[in-house]
């Protein structure tokens, strides 16, 4: 009885796994929204239940996911190539030290490394999805769903807001789910993808849009005032990006909003309305316990590694083999919260000077192909210094490399027949902005067209 419930679970799967990539290969945003919903709840839900357990391992929805996206990745892999035709090879490679970490870490330390590799795992096979797809003529496509996220991800903030109160880094609730969760409106996760969305909106259709930049400096802001000092970070680096690539109207309309939200600020200042938040500004800004903890957490976790020897050091600890440290007398076993120490800690400094080359190359590229991708890159890779990086920001993530990388047919002006005008330059069809190309934005060295 037992065997087959077990067969009619696995056929369901599976029908369930084909219809999902069916789905998502005849609408391929489709896989966009699926990992974005997780993105939604993530402050309800930061660990999603489990669906089933098979030899020891829980199997949760996000598992599921990530396979309907492998399989789907694994039937494009000639798009793929293509996207990936400058640092293929170097990926693959990153790929490989990561699996070789879990195979060695599922022979010492058996499930425990799979639940320890599952959230890297999840990142990468969603971040591969994303490069085999083709996103050329999805411009209007990506820009709906920029919205949609960042409109719900604002609607949860402000239900947080009047249901929990507006909370900082030191406040808890209880969420309507049982969990204990930050008092502030989103997780950093959460706050991060919003971000992401602000950027990218201000930086593609804002330049022509004046409707759209609005709403992304809306979603930039809302973003820090939920008081994560690691987007504070992301969102000033990811602003000077904006600061120097707009121009025009955008950039006409940028100064306005600037102006007025500024008296508007100095009134609220003035008549004390805002002394509240004020304080607890202050109070993120000097409170310094949980950087030093952390600090300390890198430094300790670094410390053991050079102390297992040069092969660990080199080529990492396998997946499974724990995060214990000890920190101010307390022994901790979590996740150190640096995506880069912890590359170093399971995949070693190979793997570790492989990323840090191809973020470098991307960000070359990058700065030629398009200034949204450019901002966001710089908050990702700025926030993965607090932080591991959430899965769900992988989207993001990939379309930033597929941008920087993928293949470009030069666009040639069709020969002129004897008795036939050419066209003027006007009237050629320019692609929409988005993080695909520059938009209208400025560019170093020259600008390019809306």
């Amino acid at each position: 009885m037992i065997f087959l419930i077990a067969v009619g679970a696995l056929a369901f799967g599976g029908v369930c796994v084909w219809a999902l990539v069916a789905l998502i290969q005849r609408w391929q945003i489709v896989g966009l929204y699926l990992i974005a919903a997780f993105a939604v709840i993530a402050w309800e839900l930061p660990d999603s239940p489990s669906l089933i357990s098979f030899a020891g391992v829980q199997i949760k929805p996000e598992d599921f996911i990530s396979i309907v996206l492998l399989v789907s990745a694994l039937t494009s892999l000639r798009q793929m190539s293509k996207n990936l035709m400058r640092v293929g090879p170097f990926l693959g490679l990153f790929a490989f030290c990561l699996t070789i970490s879990l195979a060695s870490g599922l022979v010492h330390h058996g499930t425990q490394a799979f639940n320890e590799a599952r959230s890297t795992i999840w990142l990468v096979t969603a971040a591969a999805w994303a490069l085999s797809r083709d996103w050329s003529q999805s411009s209007a496509s990506l820009r709906r769903f920029l919205l949609h996220s960042g409109f719900v991800l604002c609607a949860f903030a402000v239900i947080h807001v009047i249901v929990y109160g507006w909370g900082g880094a030191d406040s808890f609730v209880t969420a309507a789910t049982g969990v204990l969760q930050t008092g502030r409106p989103l997780v950093s996760g959460q706050a991060l993808v919003l971000l992401c969305c602000g950027l990218s909106l201000i930086l593609t259709s804002g330049a022509t849009r004046v409707s759209d930049l609005l709403v992304g400096y809306v979603f930039v802001a809302i973003s820090i005032l939920c008081m994560h000092r690691s987007i504070w970070v992301a969102a000033v680096i990811g602003l000077l990006v904006v600061a120097v690539s707009l121009r025009g109207r955008a950039l006409a309309s940028t100064v306005f909003l600037v102006f007025y939200a500024g008296v508007a600020l100095t009134c609220l200042i003035a008549f004390g309305v805002l002394a509240a938040f004020g304080d607890s500004v202050s109070h993120a800004l000097s409170s310094d316990g949980t950087l030093n903890a952390r600090e300390g957490s890198w430094t300790e976790l670094i410390d053991q590694s050079i102390q297992r020897g040069p092969q660990t050091v080199i080529f990492g600890a396998s997946f499974g083999a724990g995060w214990g440290r000890v920190v101010n007398g307390i022994f901790i076993d979590f996740n150190p919260h640096n995506w880069y120490v912890v590359l170093y800690l399971r995949i070693g400094l190979v793997g570790l000077l492989l990323v840090a080359g191809i973020i470098a190359y991307t960000f070359i590229r990058v700065l030629r192909v398009s200034r949204a991708s450019l901002a966001v890159l710089m908050a990702i890779c700025a926030y993965a210094w607090f932080y591991h990086l959430p899965w769900y920001i992988a989207p993001w993530l990939g379309l930033v490399l597929y941008s920087a990388h993928r293949e470009r047919v030069q666009d040639r002006t069709p020969p002129v027949r004897p008795r036939q005008r050419a066209l003027p330059e006007a009237a050629m069809e320019q692609p929409a902005p988005s993080l695909l190309n520059r938009g209208a934005v400025r560019t170093f060295g020259r600008s390019s067209p809306a």
